[in-house]
């Protein structure tokens, strides 16, 4: 029978006053947290364009995945150092290698173009809105360059997550998610129970995100379901291999009690909800 006791208040209390610690300790689930939560804040109560907003988000991306890819090489330095160039270090360090440099450089263009928005002729939002509204100037449609500081509605705020997603970015950021929480403090589930139950809360979550976020579901759905495959054989890997978890438990239920739990929904999370292509 599964045990409810975990979520009383004083727990969930506790997690959330334990929340700003775990960020200065490297806990990247807690950083994505924290990170969220102040982004919503913004949208809330303070008047912010859609391009202050699509900013913010790759920075915040940027910083998440320059954060995995430091505690990975860290990590992947110590373990040469400790035990030498072995096949199974060298075979994950250059996968992990492989990943932070590829979520990095995807990432880092996101930003840049997002910078580059800022910058983009008068003339393009001209021509398209005179297309729109040919008896109109531009200047009755709208002062010149206002919709780059246009406040955000709920209805921008989903038109700006609306991009499909690259596959290559999403595989990218759960390889060096998960390295990086492997290779960082985590906070895992008490017990496999609780475990599953935030599994199942997390899955539900990310079908409506999905449903909601992506132009094509058909093409966000199989994105999630090859993430998710990919994103469980890597967790599992890497907690045996990586992280030195027995393999009994990692083919077991005691699976939602382990980092490597945390680390499948730490990449799915980032892939997801920041793995904007454009």
């Amino acid at each position: 029978m599964v045990d409810f006791s975990f979520f009383d208040i004083s727990s969930s209390i506790t997690y959330a006053e334990s929340l700003p610690k775990n960020v200065l300790s490297g806990d990247l689930l807690s950083i994505l947290i924290i990170g969220a939560l102040l982004i919503v804040l913004l949208i809330l109560f303070f008047e912010v364009s859609a391009f202050i907003f699509g900013l913010i988000k790759r920075f915040f991306l940027l910083i998440v995945i320059g954060l995995s890819a430091f505690f990975f090489l860290t990590t992947f330095g110590a373990k040469l150092a400790a035990e030498g160039f072995t096949g199974q270090i060298i075979l994950f360090g250059v996968i992990g290698i492989l990943g932070a440099i590829a979520a990095l450089v995807i990432a880092f263009g996101a930003f840049n173009r997002q910078v580059k928005k800022r910058d983009e002729p008068r003339e393009e939002f001209f021509k398209e809105t005179k297309s729109a509204a040919p008896n109109f100037t531009p200047t009755q449609l709208q002062q010149p360059m206002a919709y780059t500081t246009q406040a955000l509605t709920p209805g921008n705020i989903m038109n700006s997550l609306k991009d499909d997603r690259s596959l290559l970015a999403v595989l990218s950021y759960v390889i060096i998610a998960q390295f990086g929480v492997f290779s960082s403090k985590t906070i895992s589930a008490p017990n496999p129970e609780v475990g599953m139950i935030f599994f199942g809360i997390f899955i539900v979550g990310a079908l409506i995100f999905i449903k909601t976020t992506y132009h094509s579901y058909l093409k966000g759905i199989t994105h999630f379901i090859i993430a998710s495959v990919f994103g469980i054989i890597l967790s599992m890997a890497l907690g045996i291999y990586w992280a030195e978890i027995p393999m009994s438990i990692m083919l077991s239920t005691g699976y939602f009690a382990t980092d490597a739990m945390v680390a499948f929904i730490t990449g799915i999370a980032v892939s997801l909800l920041m793995g904007t292509r454009n």
